[in-house]
């Protein structure tokens, strides 16, 4: 139903306080959710960054590529496809340079295969 944003929060065990307050909320904007007395609540991590978003390629001192996505923070699921798109071109620069045949796949397949 909602979510809570809390600085340094770490715990992953929801608290009686914060389900009461986003019922509260919920049932502020439609009515009938302050029935709802059975559901599953559960807590998730969604690290944030001061500077936003991390989405870079790194060459580490041993020579592994690594290509940073995180620091979404509660927008993870909105912003995903975007940099998803983003690290699949990052990607693709650090592959072998073959010119594979153009692909009958459509984007949204194209983008989780890796296909250029």
């Amino acid at each position: 139903m909602g979510g809570t944003f809390q600085l340094n929060d770490w715990n992953t065990t929801p608290t009686e306080s914060d389900t009461l307050h986003i019922r509260k909320m919920c049932a502020k904007i439609l009515p009938a959710l302050g029935d709802v007395q059975d559901g599953q609540v559960q807590a998730g991590l969604r690290p944030y960054r001061d500077n936003g978003i991390r989405l870079e390629h790194e060459l580490t001192a041993d020579g592994i590529n690594v290509v940073h996505c995180y620091g979404h923070s509660g927008s993870g699921v909105t912003l995903s496809w975007g940099c998803a798109r983003n690290v699949v071109e990052i990607v693709k620069t650090l592959l072998p340079i073959d010119e594979p045949p153009p692909s009958e796949l459509p984007k949204h397949e194209q983008l989780w295969r890796l296909v250029p």
